[in-house]
């Protein structure tokens, strides 16, 4: 389950910060940043100061940290045998979170190839290896088969992002219309991929298609200031999508709809009438994003604010603890007091994770790839 190229920080020099905008300066000693790779999750953390530089977006680092909190503990309900509590829980936090992401990756999205190469690639290719790694000692299995076309577990999200980015350029219009149009073709590919049985888990196909209109709503909604219009509209905005949101729930829970539905991976395995799920999630998302839009607070809130800025070391990292956990199954059996656990262990590992020392070896590894990227002789 775990970032934008524009989400108003600065570029890192050897010799210090230096803002895009003329005669204003960065001051490296008041400053602390963590890891940046582009996308919803992974964003450039640097806390902001009260000068005259451009402040964050403080209710997308506080949407962050909701969803990657709400990541870890999905991955956790996982690992819980199925029943009343978990299944409900489990569909409530799949019907939009990674939807939520994606739209929050393409609000500040932009094309920039040495970043889509260095941010969101090698990422991907480090990760890909250290993760079939852990993979093989956890289970014993020696036979390494180390490849990259087929993303491992949540690595998927990395893949995706790989391909939004780089179809950037293919997507930008200044025009409104324009606009609606090609996230109106992106709707109907998201709906009619899952008929297609050959895309699969290859690339993570399946779900870049599925997602897609969710990062292209999110890139254009930055552009055309879609988020403004919701806040000026915020009390209509928040009542509407809130009742659309419960009803959607309900209908997933009356009718049992399966959560494969909400993975993106899965096709409609010969069933002409899937299409209706699909589309009722494709709306549903929509609803929670606007609901998270409208009623999350644009302040700085101690702690939670600060999490949505580094978010990048939760993503990355917590997977492995859940397999760990996993592989020991002490959260196997369905009982409250493990859903319980789940919860606090997910608090627990996203707030360790997000700490000072983890982001500090993140940077420390960011600097020395940086100079180790550089053409010798070049300051």
């Amino acid at each position: 389950m775990a970032d934008a190229a524009d989400s108003k920080s600065a570029d890192h020099k050897s010799c210090g910060f230096k803002s895009h905008q003329p005669h204003q300066f960065w001051y490296p000693q008041l400053l602390y940043r963590d890891v940046t790779i582009i996308g919803g999750i992974f964003m450039n953390n640097t806390a902001d100061i009260k000068t005259n530089i451009p402040q964050r977006d403080y209710q997308f680092d506080n949407i962050r940290a909701l969803l990657i909190f709400i990541v870890v503990f999905g991955h956790l309900l996982e690992l819980i045998d199925d029943g009343p509590v978990t299944g409900t829980l489990y569909r409530v936090i799949y019907s939009f979170h990674m939807p939520a992401f994606l739209f929050v990756s393409g609000f500040f999205a932009k094309y920039d190839p040495k970043k889509i190469l260095t941010k969101i690639l090698l990422p991907y290719i480090v990760f890909q290896i250290l993760y079939t790694l852990f993979n093989s000692i956890l289970n014993k299995n020696y036979e390494l088969q180390i490849q990259f076309t087929l993303p491992y577990w949540l690595l998927w999200y990395l893949l995706a992002l790989f391909i939004y980015f780089l179809l950037l350029p293919l997507f930008e219009t200044d025009n409104r219309d324009t606009a609606i149009v090609i996230i109106t073709i992106c709707f109907f590919i998201s709906l009619t991929s899952g008929y297609d049985t050959g895309t699969n888990k290859l690339l993570s196909i399946s779900r870049v298609l599925t997602f897609l209109p969710f990062f292209m709503a999110g890139f254009y909604s930055h552009r055309f200031k879609l988020k403004e219009w919701i806040n000026k509209n915020k009390a209509f905005v928040l009542v509407f999508s809130a009742a659309v949101c419960l009803i959607w729930e309900v209908y997933y829970y009356v009718f049992e709809v399966s959560v494969n539905t909400m993975y993106g991976s899965k096709n409609y395995g010969g069933n002409k009438m899937a299409l209706a799920p699909r589309f009722m999630f494709l709306f549903g998302a929509c609803s929670w994003i606007f609901f998270l839009t409208a009623s999350v607070s644009d302040k700085r809130i101690p702690f939670i604010t600060t999490l949505g800025q580094r978010t990048v070391a939760v993503y990355l990292l917590h997977g492995f603890v859940v397999k760990l956990l996993e592989k020991s199954m002490i959260l196997k059996e369905y009982k409250l007091i493990n859903i319980i656990f789940a919860f606090l262990i997910s608090v627990v590992l996203t707030a360790v994770l997000a700490a000072i020392p983890v982001n500090k070896i993140f940077n420390t590894l960011k600097t020395l790839y940086k100079r180790a990227s550089k053409p010798i002789g070049n300051k």
